[in-house]
């Protein structure tokens, strides 16, 4: 209807003979996506699931339409521009450990080739290296610090945690002992 595209059923229902047929005809395509979605997300519009998963217009929505209720979306651009500077800014630094943390992190690689070859899987599969490397620098001592490792998610706390935790925490006490 924004677009002004011509179809089949555009013709059968009439659909441009509609004032606003085609009003955004010089927007893209992505850029209707982008702005469909902040409608959903600030509640100007919403999906009625019942007729067919058609968009609606809310009592919000049609507040902002009789000018009543302000309304800020972000640019296409913008948003395209966020996501390429994330992309170029996501540099994982990794630091290899010296001293007593490089032994701990020995001590990881080896529990992850063992984890890995009870699955029979490959070892990257369990931790990348950069994960053990922020492990073994980081010396988390629970789960909450465990999920403050870089590459681990719920999914691999849950699979992993207590196994390298017991590892890190049983190095801790010997290395403070020796």
């Amino acid at each position: 209807m924004l677009k002004g595209t011509h179809s089949a059923e555009v013709g059968e229902k009439g659909w441009q003979r509609i004032k606003t047929f085609g009003a955004g005809h010089d927007t893209t395509a992505f850029a209707w996506i982008m702005f469909i979605q902040q409608f959903i997300q600030h509640g100007l519009l919403e999906v009625d699931y019942p007729d067919h998963h058609h968009l609606k217009i809310t009592r919000v929505g049609e507040a902002v339409l009789r000018g009543e209720r302000p309304a800020r979306l972000v640019s296409p651009e913008t948003i395209k521009e966020r996501q390429e500077r994330s992309k170029r800014t996501k540099v994982l630094e990794v630091r290899e450990p010296t001293g007593v943390a490089a032994d701990l992190l020995s001590e990881l690689k080896t529990l992850r080739r063992t984890i890995a070859a009870e699955m029979k899987n490959p070892a990257y599969i369990v931790f990348s290296d950069a994960s053990l490397i922020d492990m073994a620098n980081k010396k988390p001592r629970n789960l909450y610090e465990f999920r403050l490792v870089n590459g681990v998610g719920d999914h691999k706390a849950g699979l992993y945690a207590d196994r390298f935790l017991k590892a890190i925490n049983s190095w801790s006490e010997v290395s403070t002992k020796g």
